[in-house]
């Protein structure tokens, strides 16, 4: 192998040499710290939460069920103007006589403020349900949370309020602390289980990691989150008490119907006796014949059926930077006789349109999807350029360091020649 040569005599070429080692060895110094050390500076800078921003999404079902149970006609077979022959009938109404039909949007105004640490970041959100455009629920939630990490801290900051606008009412939660992700996903995320808020309930579910998938071309982590039935009555109540114990749990659930709802939704006496006409009656008003067999019920045997809420949710997240590029949300509100057939009937996709309160499922609309993309892109091209820089701070190190090297290869054998 062929010994490079130095042609370097003692004096001023030394002094060139020494001189153009420092230069390549500040050089190689640079690019190490600026390509490891901008970066991570740089993402944690992206990983923040903003503060003074608003966020819009619109979720929309081609076709969702409600019941309305202010209606003073019976609606009868979703809305029809006539009503079907049972629904006249006082000892036959069934939920289906006060349902009505129709296209449906969840709008969500979220919104950002300062808190009085750097690290945690104040939102508040907005979900405005309607039917055929007419408004049907408001949910409002507070929260704090950790600027980082998306999650909430760990202070009894959270408060949220449900109101139904047609019967004038709603539920107020008292200061709690609230667990688990909503409405951000941590920048990027792992393909791993998370804790998800449910907005309507207190109770955190599991987000559990699915796979991945293409979205517009990108591919993103799918999550899905299932908030298992649960009876409104017992969330209401558990939410809006302090620490209610089993005696008081218990106390509630030995009213009627009509109690419970005026009780938790301040409703009015003769709203809240509505409910009896389609909560209390026999078996078969609400079971299908194969339903009934399946349960072990008699025709004739009288049930009192209580609201119950399920939901399935799928998220799909850019996995760089934690935005939710589409989203799907199956929401289903329906009677049950109890927690053990509420389960079951969710478990088995056992659906009567006689049991449903409140049925829809959501989608990220495409104005959603094509903002949240507009969203999820800068990021995406800002982490690729960082890459870029830090591949390329690398090579830079790397050359700086090679001529570095040869330098002092050099500089030895001169000194050695000159002393020789």
């Amino acid at each position: 192998m062929t010994q490079p040569t130095c042609d370097i005599t003692p004096g001023i070429d030394l002094g060139k040499n020494r001189r153009a080692m420092i230069t390549a060895a500040i050089v190689a110094l640079v690019a190490i710290l600026v390509g490891n050390l901008l970066p991570p500076v740089i993402i944690f800078g992206m990983k923040m939460i903003p503060q003074g921003k608003e966020y819009h999404t619109t979720m929309v079902a081609q076709e969702a069920i409600i019941l309305d149970p202010t209606a003073t006609v019976p609606a009868g077979n979703g809305g029809a103007p006539t009503p079907e022959p049972h629904c006249l009938i006082p000892e036959e109404i069934t939920a289906s006589c006060y349902q009505a039909t129709g296209p449906s949007t969840s709008k969500r105004t979220t919104t950002t403020s300062t808190a009085d640490k750097f690290m945690e970041t104040n939102v508040d959100s907005l979900v405005q349900v309607s039917v055929k455009g007419v408004p049907v629920a408001e949910m409002a939630d507070h929260q704090r949370l950790n600027r980082d990490s998306a999650y909430p801290v760990a202070d009894p900051v959270a408060k949220k309020t449900v109101s139904v606008p047609a019967l004038g009412t709603g539920v107020r939660v008292a200061p709690h602390v609230q667990e688990g992700l909503q409405p951000f996903f941590p920048f990027a995320p792992e393909r791993r289980s998370y804790l998800y808020s449910d907005q309507l309930i207190s109770v955190p579910v599991s987000l559990d990691y699915v796979g991945t998938k293409d979205v517009e071309g990108i591919r993103t982590y799918e999550y899905s989150a299932e908030t298992d039935p649960t009876n409104l009555f017992t969330a209401i109540a558990t939410a809006t008490m302090e620490n209610p114990n089993q005696e008081e749990l218990a106390a509630i659930a030995e009213r009627s119907v009509p109690e419970l709802f005026q009780m938790m939704l301040d409703v009015d006496a003769a709203t809240a006796e509505r409910f009896n006409e389609f909560t209390k009656g026999p078996a078969q008003r609400y079971y299908s014949e194969e339903e009934m067999q399946y349960f072990g019920y008699l025709p004739d045997q009288q049930l009192t059926m209580v609201p119950f809420y399920h939901v399935k949710r799928s998220f799909f997240v850019e996995p760089k930077t934690g935005t939710v590029l589409d989203q799907s949300n199956y929401v289903h509100i329906y009677f049950a006789p109890s927690d053990l057939d509420a389960k079951t009937l969710a478990d088995e996709n056992m659906r009567n349109i006689n049991r449903v309160m409140f049925e829809a499922d959501y989608r990220f609309d495409e104005t959603t999807k094509a903002s949240q993309l507009d969203l999820a892109r800068p990021k995406m091209l800002e982490l690729r350029a960082l890459q870029v820089f830090a591949w390329i701070a690398g090579v830079v190190a790397f050359i700086a360091i090679a001529v570095f090297v040869a330098l002092l290869i050099c500089r030895r054998r001169a000194i050695a020649k000159a002393e020789a």
